[in-house]
């Protein structure tokens, strides 16, 4: 009867007890990583997409807060939670590792001149404080984000962005590739074969580079052939793909 007492006991404590959490964004530094995402390398870049699809999952949504003021597109909880995502791998990378962060939507912007110490979280802090005036616009020049990171020697390529890209470097207007218009008459229409095209032109960028490649894919509605090319091509690179929920991290 006592063992009996004593076990319900614990079953009760355990009852009781709060749930291990997989993820700690308050954590400086953390060895646990979330199905199979382990934060690897010595010099890791970190690119951020900061396109206006950023703001939003739905459509609609998106259209409106593209219309709106900056400010709504700045506090939109899917651009908080992208950049969240930012921080979160910062927090993972390996003691003795470097750190790039960039942004990108049509352009790339660095976010230091020069690489950080992962144990640099004076200098962490100050990006990321100045991070959070950006907002989300523009289209996305996956091509040009990674050209600019390879060139950096990064070994560790991280992405967060929400879809496959919809713009390429030489300005908005897209033609002479697969599904985005003619040789001979511009679009600014970006079909979904366009997006698979752009997709193909940027991941040809890192193609026979030693660098490796990881996403993390916030969610999206109406772009259904992202996960798939994006999870065969990061696997081609060594790396993993995120899919991450709505309210992540």
């Amino acid at each position: 009867d006592k063992l009996v007492e004593n076990a319900n006991e614990e079953l009760l404590k355990i009852g009781k007890a709060p749930p291990i959490s997989s993820v700690d964004t308050q954590a400086l530094k953390q060895p646990q990583y979330l199905v199979g995402l382990k934060v690897k390398g010595n010099k890791i870049a970190i690119l951020l997409d900061r396109s206006s699809s950023m703001a939003a999952r739905e459509l609609v949504e998106i259209v409106k807060l593209k219309a709106g003021p900056e400010g709504m597109r700045r506090n939109a909880e899917k651009w908080k939670n992208s950049l969240n995502a930012v921080w979160w791998l910062v927090a993972r990378a390996p003691l003795k590792s470097h750190l790039k962060i960039a942004s990108f939507s049509s352009n790339v912007s660095f976010h230091s001149e020069n690489w950080v110490a992962a144990l640099d979280s004076s200098t962490l802090s100050t990006i990321q404080t100045a991070m959070e005036s950006l907002a989300p616009e523009g289209g996305t020049n996956l091509e040009l984000a990674l050209e600019a990171a390879i060139k950096t020697g990064a070994d560790n390529i991280y992405i967060i962005t929400d879809g496959l890209p919809t713009a390429a470097p030489g300005g908005t207007s897209i033609f002479g590739l697969d599904g985005c218009g003619s040789k001979f008459k511009k679009s600014n229409r970006v079909t979904g074969k366009c997006r698979v095209s752009l997709f193909q032109r940027a991941t040809a960028i890192a193609a026979g580079k030693s660098v490796g490649i990881s996403v993390v894919l916030m969610p999206l509605e109406g772009d259904p052939d992202a996960a798939p090319l994006f999870s065969k091509w990061v696997l081609s690179k060594g790396g993993v793909l995120l899919s991450v929920a709505k309210d992540w991290p």
